[in-house]
């Protein structure tokens, strides 16, 4: 809710795009800026308290706004003030949420639980925005946050009923005792010290960067080129999320088989629908959306699984951590570069040229990449260090 909410009050307070930005940036500069550190401290203290406090930390900072803006005070400089504690909050959540998994389901279930929290995310990223469009309109944006807060609060709530422990247990030698940095540079040389792994993060955030432009692209294509309503990018929207769904159902069947071709085949298949869409009609457009979210979800996921099953539990924070700055790091150039090329070349031209690079990075990795060749979901992994490996 706060991702519509936070600039519609900004703007209606000052009228002005640039401060807009400033204060999603400081929002966002964190999360980039904090990734390795909070992927550190996810491993380093206990990731259910971590969640449990940043949820109770957003939910202060966020409902802070309309006490403020009810009482008449600096709306403003308060939203200033509490943007980038939020950025740095959400960042630890992220974190702890996403390296809790092992512990929480047991390795066996690994595939399944990260299929069904990407599609409850899916979700929420499809009712949340929908919903503080309803409540803005009623309530205003600043009591829209009021609302986003309580929902920060029923999910701290909801890790009291939490029992499991979300952390393995910790070393014979205190991790507190090791320096954050040297547990850093543990997770990146693990990452490092394995091919595959890094081969695959290089992918994934290659193709997620490739795909950025297509939240400038296709409201170009349909508005200005196509001069459609604006109704029909909100729909191709919900067709992405919709094939997301399904690409997360298919991973979470994936056998113990090489994950290469199935990972390779779906960013071809990305690409393809990329060079589709500009050729299509206006309800055409639905299949090659569908198809391409679907592919996205499917490796995207299949890689999260395999660096999540075939990391020791104890570095998975920092090695999920370095995957996340990766892709925080190249997917803001493809939004950039995409903006650039929709102004000079239009938003159709700007697909084509996405779906061309896929198809020749996946072409690139099929053909140079031999590290991934025979990687399989839930086997033993060779080619890492065999200081950090641990008994499977």
């Amino acid at each position: 809710m706060s991702t519509v909410a936070l600039p519609l009050l900004v703007l209606s307070r000052t009228g002005s795009g640039a401060k807009t930005a400033l204060v999603t940036a400081l929002i966002q500069l964190p999360k980039l800026v904090m990734v390795l550190f909070a992927g550190a401290l996810a491993d380093r203290w206990d990731r259910r308290r971590i969640m449990l406090l940043s949820d109770l930390g957003r939910a202060a900072l966020l409902g802070s706004v309309p006490l403020v803006d009810v009482g008449g005070g600096p709306t403003m400089a308060v939203l200033y003030a509490i943007a980038v504690p939020l950025g740095v909050l959400d960042a630890l959540f992220a974190s702890a949420y996403a390296s809790c998994v092992p512990s929480l389901v047991g390795r066996p279930l690994i595939q399944r639980a990260t299929a069904t929290f990407r599609v409850v995310a899916t979700i929420s990223y499809v009712a949340g925005p929908a919903l503080a469009g309803v409540l803005v309109g009623t309530l205003g944006p600043a009591r829209t946050l009021a609302v986003d807060a309580a929902s920060f609060v029923a999910s701290a709530s909801s890790l009291v009923f939490v029992r499991r422990p979300l952390q393995a247990t910790r070393d014979p030698e205190d991790a507190t005792k090791v320096g954050l940095v040297a547990q850093i540079r543990e997770g990146l040389r693990f990452v490092l010290e394995w091919p595959a792994l890094r081969s695959f993060f290089v992918l994934d955030a290659i193709v997620a960067a490739l795909c950025a432009p297509l939240v400038v692209a296709l409201p170009a294509l349909v508005i200005l080129e196509r001069k459609e309503p604006p109704g029909l990018v909100g729909a191709l929207q919900f067709m992405l999320g919709v094939g997301s769904i399904f690409g997360y159902t298919a991973a979470a069947r994936a056998r113990s088989s090489p994950i290469a071709p199935v990972v390779l085949g779906a960013t071809a298949v990305i690409g393809a629908a990329n060079l589709t869409l500009p050729l299509c009609s206006a309800y055409g457009m639905a299949l090659p959306a569908l198809v391409g979210g679907a592919s996205v979800a499917l490796s995207s996921t299949l890689i999260a699984n395999l660096a999540v099953q075939a990391t020791p539990e104890r570095l998975l924070g920092r090695v999920l951590a370095v995957a996340d700055l990766v892709y925080r790091a190249i997917v803001p150039l493809g939004v950039l570069a995409g903006g650039a090329l929709v102004d000079s070349l239009g938003g159709g031209r700007t697909l084509q040229i996405m779906g061309s690079l896929s198809l020749a990075v996946t072409v690139g990795f099929a053909l140079f990449a031999r590290s991934i060749r025979d990687v399989r979901l839930d086997a033993p992994q060779e080619g890492r260090s065999a200081s950090l490996d641990e008994p499977r």
